[in-house]
């Protein structure tokens, strides 16, 4: 139950416990805008809510039901999943729309997605062009490339070593390195912590297949790594939500001079992935 009366500028909120603050008008633009910034920081939303309620009479009362509304736990939560349900609904009601205009403006509408912070599938669509500075080591059959056919990339050892394994099989045509944060990166999500975080593997590869070409993500990772197993469980559980779309889903490492692979496109490697509880040994998903 919340309760508010602010005829003098007094505030009384009952709840499992009842707070009763005597405010001057500085205290209730501090707490205004405090609730502002819980509201949606740096969209002055609680503004335009002081412009659609207020009443003459007692300009402060939309002030105070605002800031008794935020300090209530379960506001914010419940604004948020109303918020992702509106967007969601608009986003699949205009998203034919928004694929055909110009890649520069569809960039504005991926960051609405982004800006949430929580993962939400997207199209993967990559631009007609990239820029990128020219360091590292000069490689052929990238999928963008400069006049001479060449793409810079800095990979270290593992990366290097993987990539020239990959290129040498018959059936490769091109790759794509996934730079990380790019607005046209391919990003997985996978958490840790208890926090939803973004993973960008290393390649893209396309290969040819019987009926025109598949796509193969691939990142060498070295198993000692903290965040390994998470990465391993998200790529798990992308491969199962939509590996009809792309061919390996491979997480390597390197033991002596051999590479071996866990690819979550394999049932039994990603059932037994997804099993695994925080600090497991994922050696024995290695093949």
């Amino acid at each position: 139950m919340l309760l508010i009366k602010a005829i003098t500028g007094s505030m009384s909120i009952d709840g499992s416990t009842a707070t009763k603050l005597t405010l001057s008008v500085e205290n209730i633009e501090q707490l205004f805008d405090a609730a502002g910034r819980l509201l949606a920081a740096g969209e002055g939303l609680h503004r335009t809510y002081w412009k659609r309620f207020h009443a003459q009479e007692n300009p402060n009362q939309a002030k105070l039901e605002l800031i008794g509304i935020m300090r209530q736990s379960e506001t914010v939560p419940t604004l948020e999943k109303f918020a992702r349900e509106q967007f969601k609904e608009s986003w699949n009601k205009h998203k034919t729309e928004i694929k055909k205009l110009s890649a520069s403006v569809r960039v504005r509408f991926n960051a609405l997605i982004q800006s949430s912070g929580k993962a939400a599938p997207q199209d993967w669509e990559l631009p007609d062009q990239i820029v990128e500075k020219k360091e590292g080591l000069a490689l052929e059959k990238h999928l963008f490339c400069d006049a001479d056919g060449q793409f810079f990339a800095d990979l270290n050892t593992w990366e290097a070593g993987l990539l020239a394994d990959e290129m040498k099989k018959k059936d490769f045509v091109c790759w794509l390195r996934n730079m990380d944060r790019r607005d046209w990166a391919f990003c997985v999500p996978y958490e840790m912590g208890g926090v939803t975080k973004a993973f960008f593997p290393d390649f893209a590869v396309v290969r040819k297949a019987s009926k025109g070409f598949v796509v193969d993500i691939l990142e060498p990772h070295n198993d000692s790594y903290v965040d390994a197993l998470p990465k391993a469980i998200g790529l798990a559980k992308f491969a199962e939500e939509h590996g009809e779309e792309f061919g390996r889903f491979i997480f390597a490492r390197k033991v002596g001079n051999n590479w071996q692979y866990a690819d979550m496109s394999d049932k039994g490697t990603r059932e037994k992935t997804l099993k695994m509880q925080p600090g497991s040994d994922i050696a024995g998903l290695f093949t």
